[in-house]
């Protein structure tokens, strides 16, 4: 309401608005001057249509060529400067124009637009002031930069084009104006053709923008200095467009009001910005300039619709307050605080209105603080010593006072009073810094006793007097004692050389024993200077010594054939004390073919170090490379001398058909997925890591390189993949914005070779845009502001989620209108969640009342609350009741520990926990967990240690049988599992030796993960295991004819419990003799697995030969048993059926155990 009514106002006040604006407006860009003439960088003649044409209508030009000059020839080039000037009326200019064409050109157009000849204005086309043509301009056209012309250059007009820019082609053209206007222009005062001017070269209202506002301005000052005749002379239609301009831009500059009130209400509160601490002030001073330079960018006319602008004002008037306030008192200035009391005098003399300053309240304790620090330095200075007493020792102190007072800002170094002192110090100190460097010039030796030894002092002495300023050192008096020195010094350090090259053991003697005094002899000798070098007069020795130095080191080297890797270090060593010397010296080393020679031989070395070819791994490929390049590094006579080079070669042929076999693996190409991209990765570093002389050898590179670029498409292909889940546009929503930002991220994560492999790249802008849609969908389907509920929260956070999805271009491009709603939205969302939070708070027991039951509802209250915005928080009203509550509720947990406590008490001691106290250790643990961390060091760290080694050992106790069964099973049924069953179990038995191997070390969460792996992997097993009978007796019995007696079968289901009997009931009870059912009354059937007794009557009636007896069970196929009637006795003496195979016994001995079951454990 309050814009509407601004926005009213703003139309009412329109004139006085933009007529400010002239104050800021520089003129404003025409193509001409008024009707005199027009200018055009181009002229042609051309076909076009219609000839005549009419204002809002098209003009077509094609066929462009050179123009006709005034013979009628096409003889002058296209470009030039051309210009149409008006001439007059035809009835004012008819007689003064020799032309014998003009007058029927004239007719034709008067007679186009039904006009009256003496009424059309002529005019005279030029090129640099040269005559072309006679005519009548017909058209304007593309705001002023075409015009079309007919000239009397031909009979019945030559048609010209006039252009601002180059033609070519064919082209239709928007006429802005037709002859009549142009008659109109012609003849009408040139006041209004400026108005006119003015206000067509005004954007479209639509189009305006602030930067328009001054030349709307200027054409309003200008229409409106007409007086009512020449105002009704201006074209309506221009009038028209100057008034919508007017309330378009007035719409423009009222929102700027607006959006400056909108950002002076998110500035903090004075009193927020006096209490902010450094790190926020630097962010509220952003924002303050931020706001500031936005109001700056107003119109001033605009400046005082600004309704809160005192709050600005307050703002900056607070922050400059707030830099004051944290300068210490006066009496606790330091030269440390001169940048913050600059700072804050900064900001208070930067306070842009006028009589701010005079706002601020606490611009003394400002200036206090100055007039401290000016004190600061005075005392400073003060402190110096007088100027008779003053020595170099006190340089520090006299630097310290100058480079306090520079540090001051100029206007306050006028304020120091000591500053004479200060300079007068700093001469007594120029004085006492040239006395020593006298003094430590008079202290050197005497010229004939200066030794080596004397350098460090003749140094200082010339670092001292070079440390001089050049006005100082022209008062050192004692210079050229120094000089002097210096040049002694020379000569000592010559004779100094030469003594320790005299010292050398004599020619023939040397030895690598001498080698320390020979590089002392050297080192000696390069520090010196060249020209001390030239003086040196027994080098020659120190050469010699030095060459026979080389020879002592080659001597000691083993002989060739003894030589291995183990001798690279001495052999590197006598290499580079060859090297040291000069090429001169080189020439004189007698044995240097002895060193030829052990260098090819640890070559040799080096070569029969690498593994054997078949042994050959990537790892070795330093080694390799290392053997080689040693090779390379000899001369074709050394290379002569390699044994070994076969083997090196073997090796290379090795270390390439590695990566040849890695580059394999990868095929076939076409089933690469980005699951290899490791392995390929590998396959290339390998590739890469050979030698480049090697790399030519590897025959199947470009299997690799296929194989790299099937990664590639695999890449794209995931982007693809994700593309192609995305539902189609008229299907997104909202939901599907992570999706579509997944699909985004994953392409842009892309390098720019494998971006354009994904070939649905479009259905992913696509999906951009409909989820723009699809976000606009679900900003409309809101409720109203006041409608909105928590049950919204979800579509409005998620609205918001898609809308930061978006990539950047869409989200510049985002209707503002919907941002707007989708904020309104939230808003309104956010006072919902507020007063959500102070209901819960409501609901809450007053703080008497409060009981460990109530822990969820505060805990939810608190939960509410926290997940709150900072600024929400601050609207809480009852926060105090949350307080409350939760400090009751402290109280209560607190005796809810002593409760706990006694649990802890009950229990076992861990040394005798079983696996049946699980459930109860684990409830108490439970509750403990819930307590708070003040609620456990309640409780005690003995008692929670106990806790913890009851958990620990009950956790154990479980460990111990769920690895015992799983060995059990393993022992007596592995043969009858299936191979992946087999293996599972022995992983977790392998995972849980694992875990016995840490001992203590092991974790109660490693314990529990292996346990759980135990026990999953038993109860998988004894499933697979029940479907599985076996004949432990009976099976392949032989029956004498005649003797036979009762028959006794016994079958085992396998696994952990044995249903053989229950199965068999359920089945029916039946039993097959050689398919043929066999009468119940025929056999017997009792417990202990299943024990079937075919009776003596029936096996009586059965033929010698061989039998099959068919059980079947509800839960498998029939179980099978093979029987023979033949002569031999098939019973022992005892009656008894013949032994149980072997596998009987263990399964009784689990029997004996009980049913083993796995119990699900209720706090797992």
């Amino acid at each position: 309401m309050r814009y509407k009514l601004k926005k009213m106002l703003g139309m009412l006040i329109a004139c006085s608005i933009l007529i400010s604006c002239w104050s800021v407006y520089v003129g404003h860009a025409t193509a001409d001057a008024g009707q005199d003439a027009y200018t055009f960088n181009y002229a042609y003649d051309c076909q076009r249509y219609p000839a005549y044409p009419s204002k809002g209508g098209t003009l077509h030009a094609s066929g462009f060529t050179t123009p006709l000059d005034s013979s009628g020839s096409h003889a002058e080039p296209i470009y030039g400067n051309w210009k149409l000037v008006y001439l007059g009326l035809y009835s004012e200019v008819k007689n003064s124009i020799s032309s014998s064409e003009i007058g029927s050109v004239v007719s034709d157009a008067a007679n186009a637009y039904g006009m009256s000849s003496n009424d059309i204005p002529v005019y005279e086309l030029k090129r640099d002031n040269t005559h072309y043509a006679y005519g009548v301009l017909v058209t304007l056209a593309d705001n002023k930069n075409i015009a079309a012309f007919i000239g009397d250059t031909w009979g019945g007009g030559a048609g010209y084009v006039l252009s601002k820019y180059e033609l070519n082609g064919s082209y239709d053209f928007n006429v802005n104006k037709d002859l009549k206007d142009i008659t109109k222009r012609a003849t009408a005062d040139p006041a209004v053709v400026a108005v006119d001017d003015i206000i067509e070269d005004l954007p479209a209202p639509k189009s305006l923008t602030r930067d328009d506002a001054p030349a709307i301005a200027v054409a309003r000052e200008k229409y409106d200095a007409l007086d009512d005749g020449l105002k009704s002379q201006v074209d309506s239609e221009n009038v028209s467009k100057l008034v919508a301009a007017e309330s378009a831009i007035d719409t423009i500059l009222n929102k700027e009001v607006d959006d400056v009130e909108v950002e002076i209400n998110k500035l903090p509160t004075a009193d927020q910005i006096k209490a902010a601490d450094e790190e926020s002030l630097n962010d509220i001073k952003g924002q303050i300039e931020s706001v500031r330079g936005a109001y700056e960018n107003l119109y001033d006319s605009h400046k005082g619709k600004v309704e809160n602008y005192n709050n600005l004002l307050n703002a900056e008037v607070a922050y400059v307050e707030n830099l004051i306030d944290k300068l210490p008192a006066p009496t606790d200035i330091t030269l440390d605080d001169i940048d913050d009391i600059e700072a804050a005098r900064s900001a208070y003399n930067a306070l842009p209105a006028e009589g701010e300053q005079d706002l601020v309240k606490n611009d003394n304790r400002l200036e206090a603080a100055e007039t401290a620090v000016v004190s600061k330095v005075d005392l400073m200075i003060a402190s110096l010593p007088g100027t008779g007493n003053i020595t170099t020792a006190d340089a520090e102190e006299i630097k310290a006072a100058r480079d306090a007072y520079n540090s001051l800002p100029d206007r306050l170094k006028d304020s120091v009073t000591k500053l004479t002192k200060l300079e007068a110090a700093e001469e007594a100190l120029s004085n006492a810094e040239i006395a020593e460097v006298e003094d430590l010039i008079a202290a050197l030796p005497a010229l004939n006793e200066i030794k080596p030894s004397d350098a460090e002092a003749i140094n200082a002495a010339r670092e001292a007097y070079e440390a001089l300023s050049a006005a100082q050192k022209g008062n050192v008096e004692n210079y050229d004692d120094l000089v002097n020195a210096e040049k002694a010094l020379i000569d000592a350090e010559i004779a100094a050389v030469e003594d320790l090259i005299a010292s050398l053991p004599v020619s023939g003697s040397i030895t690598v024993d001498d080698a320390d005094d020979i590089k002392a002899a050297r080192d000696a000798y390069e520090a010196l200077t060249d020209a001390q070098k030239a003086e040196v007069s027994n080098l020659d020795a120190l050469v010699n010594a030095e060459v026979e130095l080389v020879e002592d080191i080659i001597d000691n080297l083993p002989e060739s054939d003894a030589i291995t890797s183990s001798d690279a270090e001495a052999i590197e060593a006598a290499l580079n004390a060859f090297e040291k010397l000069t090429d001169d010296q080189k020439a004189d080393v007698g044995n240097i073919l002895d060193l030829v020679k052990a260098e090819a031989a640890l070559v040799d070395g080096f070569i029969n170090d690498l593994p054997a070819p078949d042994s050959v791994k990537l790892s070795d490929i330093d080694a390799i490379k290392g053997a080689r390049d040693a090779y390379d590094s000899l001369d074709d006579d050394q290379k002569d001398l390699i044994k070994g080079l076969d083997d090196l070669e073997a090796a290379e042929n090795a270390l390439v058909a590695i990566v040849e076999d890695m580059i394999d693996d990868l095929l076939p190409v076409n089933n690469i997925s980005i699951k290899d991209a490791d392995r390929i990765e590998e396959a290339r570093e390998a590739y890469n890591s050979l030698p480049d002389s090697l790399k030519g050898s590897v025959t199947n590179l470009e299997d690799l390189e296929d194989a790299e670029y099937a990664l590639v498409k695999a890449e794209a292909n995931v982007v693809e993949l994700l593309i192609d889940a995305i539902p189609s546009g008229d299907e997104i929503t909202v939901a599907d914005a992570d999706a579509i930002k997944a699909a985004r991220d994953a392409y842009n994560a892309l390098d720019d070779a494998k971006k354009p492999l994904v070939s649905n790249i479009d259905e992913l802008a696509s999906a951009e845009n409909a989820l723009v849609d699809a976000i606009e969908d679900s900003i409309d389907n809101f409720p109203g502001s006041d409608e909105i509920s928590l049950s919204d929260s979800e579509a409005i956070k998620a609205t918001r989620a898609a809308y930061e999805a978006l990539p950047k271009a869409l989200k510049d491009s985002f209707d503002e209108d919907y941002l707007d709603d989708l904020e309104a939205a939230e808003a309104a969302l956010s006072k919902v969640e507020i007063a959500d939070v102070e209901d819960k708070i409501d609901n809450l027991p007053v703080a008497d009342k409060i009981s460990t039951s109530d822990a969820d509802a505060i805990k939810e209250a608190r939960e509410a609350y926290d997940a709150l915005t900072d600024e929400q928080k601050s609207s809480v009203d009852n926060l105090d009741e949350l307080v409350a509550a939760e400090e009751a509720l402290d109280v209560a947990l607190e005796e809810e520990a002593v409760k706990v406590a006694q649990m802890i008490k009950r229990l076992p001691d861990a040394d005798t926990i079983t696996k049946e106290d699980y459930e109860s250790v684990y409830e108490v643990k439970a509750i403990f967990d819930k307590l708070t961390d003040s609620q456990k060091s309640a409780i005690g760290a003995e008692l929670a240690e106990k806790l913890e080694e009851d958990v620990r050992a009950v956790e154990i106790e479980w460990f111990a049988y769920g690895y015992t069964q799983a060995n059990l099973l393993l022992e007596n049924f592995g043969e009858l599992m299936t191979a992946e069953t087999k293996a599972a179990l022995e992983r977790s038995v392998k995972a849980a030796k694992d875990v016995m191997a840490l001992g203590d070390k092991a974790s109660v969460e490693e314990i529990v993960n292996a346990t759980d792996k135990l026990l999953a992997s038993a109860m998988y097993a004894d499933e697979e295991l029940s479907k599985i009978y076996k004949v432990i007796a009976g099976d392949g019995f032989d029956i004498t004819e005649g003797a036979l007696s009762e028959m006794v079968i016994k079958i085992k289901q396998c696994g952990l419990e044995d249903n053989a009997f229950e199965n068999f009931i359920s089945a029916g009870k039946k039993v097959y003799v050689d398919g043929i059912i066999v009468d119940s009354k025929n056999y017997t059937y009792e417990k202990g697995s299943l024990i079937l007794t075919l009776l003596p009557d029936f096996l009586k009636t059965l033929s010698v030969g061989d039998h099959t007896l068919t059980v079947r069970f509800s839960d498998t196929e029939s179980i099978n048993v093979t029987f023979t009637v033949s002569e031999a006795a098939y019973l022992a003496s005892t009656g008894e059926p013949v032994s149980y195979i072997g596998l009987t016994g263990a399964i009784l001995v689990l029997l004996a155990g009980g049913t083993f079951y796995l119990r699900k454990r209720i706090f797992a």
